[in-house]
């Protein structure tokens, strides 16, 4: 994520154009970038999930307004106070809406999901570098978790299971990064487009990595920005991240061949080809004061017949 709003901050129109794209001739589109302390925006955050291991839950959504305020200028970025609210839930199949576990379901998403406060850190070009008060938000979520806990006996009459929640929780909740990483993930899309210099029509394109579906060292990726045409005052910004097709194929295969080696099964032909991961994202950025009109990132697994889709969409109702 650094190397993306890195990129964007050294300007798009710096940037030499790969391949034989070529921007279209215009004028570089710079929207404001710095934020004047006070200034507050508020967001509609939705989160979905389709797995074709669960398809019942395919209409399952989560909606949480999110409150962003500039706590604090300061000569290295920025401090913003960062307030969930509580999040809602639909589309809900019948087994868990009508049935006794919706109150463990909601306890659940209370601890993951919205209703908790954050101080987030970015430096002068608005990249989120951290959190300020990692003790207080652990104190928060570990207090929500006594009420998961005792709702989780009450539902299943077995404590085993609120003690293996509660002991998956602490493991990301006592490690600090694990923890910046759990909140962190869903706010820095919103940050991509930030302090940008862009050329319409222009592409820019750039390596990283992607997270490894098979846990370990993550994989090469390329990823490119493709910018749109000013339109009623604000910039399409269209992006994706695609496994590099150069080295990705070879690391994959020597993932596969280690998970089956003690098998001693060889991988099945063509598997490398059902294997992939990949993310795309839509933003709409404002050209009065920089922030997201609206923003979408979405991230698709897949490994042979099934598919995992992470859909996270950002709606601005309200500021700057």
């Amino acid at each position: 994520m650094l190397t993306v709003l890195t990129l964007l901050a050294l300007g798009c129109a710096k940037q030499t154009p790969p391949g034989n794209i070529a921007p279209t001739p215009s004028s570089v589109v710079e929207p404001p970038c710095g934020w004047a302390e006070g200034t507050t925006v508020v967001y509609e955050v939705v989160k979905q999930r389709s797995d074709t291991r669960k398809p019942y839950l395919a209409d399952v959504r989560s909606t949480t307004p999110m409150t962003l305020t500039v706590a604090e200028v300061t000569k290295r970025g920025y401090r913003l106070s960062l307030d969930y609210g509580e999040t809602a839930i639909t589309g809900l199949p019948e087994e868990i809406s009508d049935g006794p576990g919706l109150a463990l379901f909601q306890a659940m998403m209370r601890v993951m999901g919205g209703g908790f406060h954050a101080d987030l850190m970015t430096d002068n070009l608005l990249t989120p570098t951290g959190l300020a008060d990692l003790d207080a938000l652990r104190a928060d979520l570990k207090a929500r978790m006594v009420e998961v806990s005792a709702l989780l006996v009450e539902e299943s009459g077995d404590p085993k299971l609120a003690g293996m929640m509660d002991s998956m929780l602490h493991t990301v909740l006592d490690n600090d990064a694990a923890l910046q990483q759990m909140t962190l993930k869903d706010i820095e899309p919103l940050f991509m487009t930030m302090c940008g210099s862009f050329e319409p029509g222009g592409r820019v394109e750039y390596a990283d990595t992607l997270p490894n579906p098979f846990g370990g060292a993550p994989l090469d990726s390329i990823g490119a920005f493709d910018i749109g045409h000013p339109d009623v005052g604000a910039l399409p910004v269209d992006w994706s991240q695609t496994l590099d097709p150069e080295t990705a194929g070879d690391a994959l295969e020597d993932i596969v061949a280690e998970l089956l080696g003690p098998l001693d099964v060889e991988a099945p032909e063509g598997v490398f080809d059902r294997v992939d991961i990949g993310d795309t994202g839509h933003f709409v950025v404002d050209l009065a004061h920089g922030w997201p009109r609206s923003a979408t990132w979405q991230r698709t697994i897949r490994i042979l017949d099934q598919e995992r889709v992470d859909r996270l969409s950002y709606a601005l109702v309200e500021g700057p």
